[in-house]
């Protein structure tokens, strides 16, 4: 399976033989370990089916390193204990055979299984080292928590896999670009969270096929797919590219090739249109299929964009929100990707911010200041789609243009950030009554007034204000800029009033 997800396990065991229970921690150099713990992927639909040998199942990669010798022929077995793919219920350790899937190491003591899921769901999947051949999981460590690392130096690991429904997008929509310019189309995938589930999408790895279906290019490829790529696990995405010489208009359809056999139109939605809203298609949306176009125009001009506020302030800790505004040399220019980030030397050096453009040709940037200075933030069209603004012109500043004639796909703005003003402590009241007391501020702003009585009045830390009354009043302050009121006698520094 080309490019396919794979785990990782190492395993390591000592010459000794196990027999019906697992062995000991000493008996190992490094123990069972599967990584990821916790694995997001696509549920396999189409022509997919959960079985070991089908072309798009998700392969596990297991490597036996023992402490002496070799590990070849060694046999690593996996249970599947409960979940979509678990097709035969054999959760609970019994004497029949329980081993859903399993692998044999070889000369390079590596050995890999297979297996994927039509059903989204989480697969719970134990994994051990099996010697004595017999039926069931007498040798696995049963009760060995998901996400153990090898420090346990065991013959068992457990991990989880989620098969997760998915999304295509490709971006931008509808681009306008210059014939002989190329235009970077940007594949992302994504899961789909369950309706009233406020989990978070998360990135999916997948294998996307682009077919231009009309135009100039249509037909560029007659054997396969005319592009291909395949997303980052890190963040479901990867970045195709499409050129013309001559004008007109490039139907693009992408889709995620679930078996990765390159045919065309493979497990692409056929009936589906650009405008999902009015041609969905089948499946409906959300699906595994988006179309794009982009518009060659004889002297069309890249994108150009507008920041505002182009010299700006904020509080350390509050958001800074700036609107971009694209237009192209038609008006205003939608479904452009625009990226920022702080330049070098910067208080806050790094922070990045990115948004996409409306059909309006325009969208808002905001990030969050943890530092007080100044921040110069450069702003560029993201025409490769990686979320910085590499291809912005280097000789441009705030309020200076650079080697490109304005406007251009470039604009620079500042930010200073003002230290967060350090809120005035509220004074406590502190009061007597009309016998003799003594009175304690405490600590900080106190304001202490005496009543009817002799009393005595003592501030601590802080600025107090200390007022005598009625009687024969002392007023001792303590450290801080006190201030002294109808007091008979005083004692400490401060302001008498």
């Amino acid at each position: 399976m080309r490019n396919a997800s794979r785990f990782l396990a190492a395993v390591a065991l000592a010459a000794a033989s196990l027999a019906f229970v697992p062995a000991p921690a000493s008996a190992f150099q490094e123990g069972l370990d599967v990584e990821p713990d916790t694995a997001n992927r696509l549920v396999a639909a189409g022509p997919c089916a959960p079985v070991a040998t089908d072309a798009c199942a998700h392969d596990l990669t297991v490597t036996w390193d023992p402490a002496t010798g070799t590990g070849e022929d060694a046999t690593v077995a996996f249970e599947i204990l409960s979940g979509p793919s678990d097709t035969d219920g054999n959760a609970d350790m019994v004497p029949v055979d329980a081993r859903d899937v399993e692998c044999t190491i070889d000369a390079e003591e590596k050995c890999t299984v297979s297996w994927s899921s039509t059903t989204a769901g989480k697969d719970d999947v134990i994994a051990w080292v099996e010697t004595d051949m017999l039926p069931g999981r007498l040798e696995a460590d049963n009760s060995e928590p998901v996400g153990q690392d090898a420090s346990d130096m065991d013959s068992t690991d457990r991990f989880e896999v989620s098969w997760l429904t998915g999304v295509l997008n490709l971006d931008p929509e509808a681009p306008e670009q210059a014939p002989g310019t190329p235009q970077a189309i940007t594949a992302e995938l994504k899961s789909v969270p369950a309706t009233g589930s406020t989990d978070p999408a998360v990135p999916l790895v997948g294998n996307i096929d682009v077919e231009i279906i009309a135009g100039p290019g249509q037909n560029s490829n007659s054997a396969g797919p005319d592009l291909t790529c395949d997303t980052a696990p890190e963040t479901g995405q990867c970045e195709l590219t499409v050129n013309s010489t001559v004008a007109g208009k490039t139907g693009i359809r992408g889709w995620v090739d679930l078996n990765e056999d390159d045919q065309v139109p493979g497990e692409a939605d056929g009936t589906e249109g650009r405008d999902e809203t009015t041609q969905a298609g089948t499946p409906t949306e959300p699906d595994l299929t988006d179309l794009v176009e982009i518009n060659w125009v004889a002297g069309a001009t890249a994108p150009r964009i507008d920041v505002e506020p182009e010299n700006a302030q904020q509080t350390v800790g509050q958001e800074i929100t700036f609107t971009v505004t694209s237009t192209s040399a038609t008006g205003p220019q939608g479904t452009v990707n625009v990226a920022a980030q702080v330049a070098p030397g910067g208080a806050n050096s790094g922070k990045t911010a990115r948004c996409l453009t409306s059909a309006a040709g325009s969208c808002t940037l905001s990030y969050t200041g943890t530092n007080p200075g100044t921040d110069t933030l450069v702003v560029a069209v993201d025409a490769n789609g990686n979320g910085l603004p590499n291809e912005a012109d280097a000789g441009e500043a705030v309020a200076t243009p650079g080697t490109k004639a304005e406007p251009d796909e470039t604009d620079v703005v500042q930010v200073v950030w003002n230290a967060a003003k350090t809120a005035k402590a509220k004074c406590k009241n502190v009061k007597g009554s009309s016998k003799d007391e003594k009175l304690r501020g405490k600590g900080g702003c106190d304001k202490i007034t005496g009543k009817g009585g002799d009393d005595v009045l003592t501030g601590r830390g802080g600025d107090d204000i200390l007022s005598g009354g009625p009687g024969k009043d002392v007023c001792a302050g303590g450290p801080g800029d006190d201030k002294y009121r109808g007091c008979e006698k005083i004692k400490g520094k401060g302001e008498k009033k």
